[in-house]
């Protein structure tokens, strides 16, 4: 039966000893020599308790950002956080292929970054509203939803836009064959934006000038 190995405790810094014996000094934590012995230890490096592996230490940064520990703030749970400088805005990315063999948990929101497309307007109908506001924009997500976005003004009812095929919608109201979503404008109104199926034209109603925005309309491209 192999002999249990003896595993290299880091439980404090104190100012006695050197690099490769005793406690851990000040200045070897940024010496190769400190590397040296962490690559001699038999079975790995031990923190006992809470104490952490903190990275950027020297770096201005939120409440633990950049620690790695053991119930440092879930019970029962590592927890690693990411940089940054306020707290909720912490990154942290994984690169390139992920193995998740248990249950994933998520408690915020999925995203995926899409590449968004300016869309080009029909100036006769409707202009981004300017201002510093977003201008007017489409995708299509991995799952075939489109989505748009923007702050558009409209001086005239009509077809604003003309998407590309593969975001037109499969299906609408047989009777007018178009979908209806709710766009709102002032005062909180509600303005009608009609997305027409199969060519993909994106209408506007009722005639008048007012402002609307587009964010959150978004169709399925796949329903047929």
């Amino acid at each position: 039966m192999a002999s249990a190995l003896t595993p290299f405790i880091v439980s404090s810094l104190s100012t006695t000893g050197s690099a490769t014996t005793g406690a851990l000094t000040a200045s070897s934590v940024s010496t190769p020599a400190l590397i040296a012995r962490l690559a001699t230890a038999s079975a790995g490096i031990n923190l006992p308790g809470n104490k952490t592996i903190n990275f950027g230490s020297d770096q201005t940064e939120a409440t633990n950002a950049g620690s790695i520990g053991y119930q440092l703030g879930t019970a029962g749970a590592l927890d690693v956080y990411g940089s940054g400088t306020t707290e909720g805005g912490r990154v942290f990315k994984l690169w390139d292929n992920i193995t998740i063999p248990g249950t994933l948990t998520v408690a915020g929101i999925v995203t995926k970054q899409i590449p968004w497309t300016n869309m080009v307007l029909n100036s006769a109908i409707a202009t981004n509203y300017g201002g510093g506001f977003g201008i007017a924009q489409y995708c299509k997500d991995a799952l075939g939803f489109v989505w748009l976005r923007g702050l558009i003004n409209v001086s005239a009812t009509g077809t604003l836009t003309t998407l590309p095929s593969s975001c037109w919608p499969k299906s609408g109201n047989a009777a007018t064959n178009y979908l209806i979503a709710g766009a709102i404008g002032p005062n909180q109104t509600v303005k009608e934006i009609q997305v027409f199926f199969p060519n993909g034209n994106i209408n506007v109603v009722p005639a008048g000038a007012y402002w609307c925005t587009l964010d959150n309309i978004s169709w399925d491209t796949s329903v047929t």
